[in-house]
């Protein structure tokens, strides 16, 4: 049922793609090492796909629980500015395995101190945090065409959700049933595709 090309294509070779990238495996193993109990490594792959595909400005992923999603987010572009934002003390195979910023302290107000208007969010993975919806309320005004927010545990954020299928700035939604990304470029009708 998705009519539109762009949002078809995205759906086909990204979120649904089944062919392994060269990293695959080596980011399984990093997640391994860590002893994460996260087991949602075909997510996290889809989560590399979608950063490979719309190559952003940055990355910005909230999580104070298991951070092995943000290596399959940091890992298509060496020149992707990727930032994690946390209360958690990670492991050393973590800080070892990635490439990059790890910032300790409060969700909002470091994303505050790492975007403007002037310099809008690229992809925002909002993970595991009781603030998801100040924090999307806050990031949703310093977006352009090119930001894109992933949300997980919707079960969790299931009224944030309404709301952000519902806000005329979240032009195009994807809704998982588990996670969803809203995509916010003005040049597409507004649409949530349930998939």
């Amino acid at each position: 049922g998705v009519q539109s090309p762009w949002a078809y294509e995205l759906v086909r070779d990204v979120f649904f793609e089944q062919l392994p990238y060269y990293a695959f495996e080596e980011l399984k193993e990093q997640a391994r090492s860590m002893k994460t109990k996260d087991k949602k490594h075909y997510h996290h792959e889809q989560l590399f796909r979608v950063a490979h595909y719309l190559h952003p400005s940055s990355i910005v992923e909230i999580n104070d629980g298991c951070p092995a999603s943000v290596l399959y987010l940091a890992a298509p572009h060496s020149d992707m500015p990727c930032t994690l934002i946390t209360r958690s003390e990670l492991p050393t195979q973590f800080t070892t395995a990635f490439r990059g910023k790890v910032i300790t302290g409060n969700h909002l107000t470091t994303l505050q101190s790492l975007f403007s208007p002037n310099k809008p969010v690229g992809i925002l993975h909002i993970c595991d945090t009781n603030e998801a919806e100040s924090i999307y309320d806050w990031a949703v005004k310093n977006t352009d065409n090119n930001s894109v927010i992933i949300l997980e545990n919707l079960a969790r954020n299931a009224i944030l959700w309404e709301k952000i299928v519902s806000d005329k700035r979240a032009i195009i939604t994807f809704d998982f049933s588990k996670w969803g990304m809203i995509v916010f470029d003005k040049k597409r009708v507004k649409q949530n595709y349930l998939l």
